[in-house]
């Protein structure tokens, strides 16, 4: 089994003081070489995407864990869920 060159976990899904829904994404290297990484959250209401957010980090050294809140929508709109997915690096 090949290890991927980046591993994403995801928690905390929930809104903040600005009222805005936000996930907490940590992207890791997991290849001997820096990488740029680049994830796509697609906020989601009974399965249909409200909105897509991206978050990207460059230079993150080998081994290295980048942790960042993705922010979607305004809590105006109703979100029951988030997906997020590695858009780059791929091999």
């Amino acid at each position: 089994l090949q290890m991927p060159i980046v591993t994403l976990q995801t928690s905390q899904f929930g809104y903040n003081d600005e009222r805005y829904w936000q996930v907490t994404v940590d992207v890791s290297n997991n290849i001997p070489q820096l990488i740029d990484a680049e994830v796509q959250c697609t906020f989601t209401n009974g399965g249909r995407p409200v909105k897509d957010a991206y978050f990207t980090a460059t230079a993150i050294q080998p081994g290295e864990h980048v942790m960042s809140e993705v922010l979607g929508p305004a809590t105006t709109t109703f979100v029951d869920g988030v997906t997020c997915r590695v858009l780059n690096p791929i091999r």
